[in-house]
């Protein structure tokens, strides 16, 4: 895939997620080291950072941010929507078309689950490519991280805008 091709899937509003996912994928480098098997790409998935942040803890580093610089929207994974047979979860009957806000770390659960809601920001449409200052980070890209700490619950130190070592933003 050309970079420019990924740039125009990624501008593309109406891109299946197939194609977004394969350019994300293309722009982030997101292939096996050894393998070079490619690696599943998607939207950032709040209840699982949710889960992450009750296993490890509420402070994160966001990493290759710089890869949305080129994105008409950004959305954010809110909700699940239970697709399986009738279960007893969390205390209560799980049914065919419930919506779970929580990661459910049970496989009988995950097997049968499908995106819910998203969330969805504008994008800056400008590169954050190198930056190292939060005050040059664009208004929208500002306003979504603090969302997504709003939400999820979660600190953001660091922001990595690139490749190189010093390409990082201290929140």
């Amino acid at each position: 895939m050309r970079p420019q091709s990924c740039m125009d899937i990624m501008r593309d509003e109406n891109s299946s997620k197939e194609d977004v996912g394969k350019a994300i994928r293309h722009l982030a480098g997101e292939f096996g080291t050894t393998t070079g098997r490619a690696r599943r790409t998607g939207w950032l998935d709040l209840p699982i950072l949710k889960y992450c942040r009750d296993i490890n803890g509420p402070d994160f580093i966001i990493t290759k941010f710089d890869i949305l610089d080129s994105m008409k929207k950004i959305r954010l994974l809110k909700s699940y929507v239970y697709n399986g047979k009738d279960i007893f979860y969390d205390g209560q009957i799980l049914r065919k078309g419930d919506i779970i806000e929580e990661f459910p770390a049970e496989r009988q659960i995950l097997e049968n689950l499908s995106a819910g809601e998203f969330i969805e920001f504008d994008g800056w449409m400008t590169s954050t490519r190198g930056l190292q200052e939060k005050d040059m980070l664009p208004k929208k890209a500002i306003e979504m991280l603090q969302k997504i700490e709003k939400i999820a619950g979660i600190n953001i130190g660091f922001v990595s805008t690139g490749p190189n070592r010093e390409d990082v933003i201290k929140m």
